[in-house]
């Protein structure tokens, strides 16, 4: 069976875009640096359309509030 496969999200980057019989589909995400974000990969084979949802958590540095630090002994943020 042909399939095809797409995303509109410019975050989301797929291996290929359509094939036949049995595959692999890889999804790479960019780096997100801002708020969370949901994009979509939607999978159409024949009149089947599957579409997945990808969710990316914001991004955050979590610094400690205190910290013990031992003399002579490096402590690294």
């Amino acid at each position: 069976m042909v399939w095809s496969v797409g995303t509109s999200d410019s975050w989301i980057t797929l291996s290929t875009n359509n094939g036949s019989g049995s595959s692999q589909v890889t999804a790479l995400v960019a780096l997100n640096d801002g708020l969370s974000r949901t994009g979509y990969i939607t999978f159409v084979a024949g009149n089947k359309i599957v579409t997945c949802t990808v969710t990316q958590q914001a991004y955050s540095i979590s610094v400690p509030s205190s910290v013990s630090i031992s003399y002579n002994t490096p402590y690294t943020v």
